[in-house]
């Protein structure tokens, strides 16, 4: 007999097997794929678009602005920001809000500042605090003051976990 002929057979006395065996992890195997569909689907980091928080931000340190860009990417309570600001500076503080508040504790990351049209070498970093919006950026690791005056640019990207 030739085996293609048993395949139907074969699939069906399976799929028996299993629907009787098995019905209970079937079930929560199905529950699990369905989860796994709707999470992907409402959730996936290539299909939900970044957001434009630019225009809603408080944003300090700039007399004017020849760039804001500040987006993000939440997925559930994953938050994922990318944010570039060039301008003529004001002030020695830098910092811009974020419409949801850190859940984690102190973030510190390494950014890139360019402080009265000169490119640091010494990497600027970032802080966000625990339950706080704020992001605020340093000129570079020994927390030196912004020049209150010329090009000023930060750019960089970092992830949080917000509160909800």
């Amino acid at each position: 007999m030739d085996l293609r002929q048993l395949q139907p057979y074969i699939i069906g006395w399976i799929r028996d097997y299993l629907s009787q065996a098995l019905a209970g992890v079937i079930s929560v195997f199905h529950l699990v794929v369905h989860e796994l569909t709707v999470t992907r689907v409402y959730g996936d980091l290539a299909t939900v678009p970044l957001t434009d928080y630019s225009a809603l931000s408080s944003i300090v340190g700039w007399s004017s602005t020849d760039a804001q860009q500040i987006y993000y990417k939440k997925i559930g309570r994953q938050v994922k920001v990318t944010f570039f600001i060039q301008g003529t500076s004001n002030s020695p503080q830098v910092s811009f809000t974020l419409p949801f508040t850190n859940a984690e504790g102190l973030i510190q990351v390494p950014c890139r500042v360019i402080d009265n049209g000169v490119l640091q070498l010494d990497p600027g970093y970032l802080n966000l605090s625990a339950g706080s919006n704020t992001v605020v950026i340093r000129k570079n690791m020994q927390d030196a003051a912004f020049t209150a005056s010329g090009q000023k640019i930060v750019l960089g990207q970092f992830a949080l976990e917000a509160t909800q």
